[in-house]
């Protein structure tokens, strides 16, 4: 038995248990939509709300967003938490916390939009992303990327890719 324990750790280390260049560029772009996402909610025009759902509060008129996606506020703070560091994560969690709130379970916004970007949360979105961001280079736990031929780096962590820069900016 340990014979077999010991030929299988050897295959291991002699193989590597890494994931493949596939595998990291479907990591890449799940972690890219989830960045452009967390850009879009908080310092784009935000999420699509429903008009007639409208709530006051402290003079404050806050509009049930209309998202099946990013449907409650942990959602999107895990979202942002996940593929955004340092400085810009917390910017962007400062922005989330005025935009957005649960009231009796249902994520609200103040509906104040913001600036607009290249794409919409929608179902075209990975598409698009994968149209007009190229990866350059995969080499360890590093992807190199351009987009708007400015070029990124991205890390990964655990599951996901880490973004140290903010890649989309409003127009």
């Amino acid at each position: 038995m340990k014979k077999i324990i010991i030929v299988i750790l050897s295959l291991v280390l002699l193989t590597g248990c890494g994931t493949t260049d596939e595998e990291k560029t479907t990591m890449f772009y799940d972690s890219l939509e989830k960045a452009y996402a967390s850009i879009y909610i908080t310092e784009g025009v935000g999420l699509p709300v429903y008009e007639d759902s409208k709530v006051t509060l402290k003079d404050v008129n806050w509009y049930k967003t209309a998202n099946s996606t990013y449907n409650s506020y942990e959602k999107i703070e895990d979202t942002i938490n996940s593929v955004f560091t340092g400085k810009l994560n917390e910017e962007l969690n400062k922005v989330l916390a005025r935009k957005y709130r649960e009231i009796d379970a249902e994520l609200y916004t103040t509906g104040t939009g913001g600036c607009i970007l290249d794409y919409q949360i929608d179902d075209t979105l990975m598409d698009n992303l994968k149209k007009d961001v190229t990866i350059s280079k995969i080499k360890g736990k590093k992807i190199t990327f351009k987009y708007k031929d400015k070029e990124y780096t991205a890390k990964k962590s655990d599951n996901v890719y880490v973004f140290g820069d903010k890649v989309f900016e409003c127009n």
